[in-house]
């Protein structure tokens, strides 16, 4: 863990824990999740982390239109996503989860 917390001080390396069911079965309640920030070019289907009425939120990106994003939760009926706030812009994205690998 003390090379994680060594890492995270660089400022490109997140490390949050989930909360919450709406990313279930792919990730749990409490579980760690390692990001980075980056932004790639191909964001549909990955994991990210966003900021989103000042919290910081982890969603799937279910389609990129433009410089817009639609997430989605894994987990449907416990997920507060896109389809309550609708589109959200890139420059809201924090990172992108690069583990666990989903």
């Amino acid at each position: 863990m003390k090379f994680f917390k060594k890492l995270n001080k660089l400022n490109f390396l997140l490390i949050r824990r989930v909360d919450g069911q709406s990313m279930l079965p792919s990730l749990s309640p409490g579980q760690l999740i390692i990001a980075i920030k980056y932004k790639p070019t191909k964001l549909t289907g990955r994991v990210v982390i966003c900021y989103y009425d000042r919290l910081e939120i982890i969603k799937r990106v279910k389609w990129v239109e433009q410089d817009q994003l639609y997430l989605l939760g894994d987990n449907p009926e416990f997920s507060r996503d896109s389809r309550f706030f609708g589109l959200i812009s890139q420059e809201q994205l924090i990172g992108l989860v690069i583990w666990p690998r989903i």
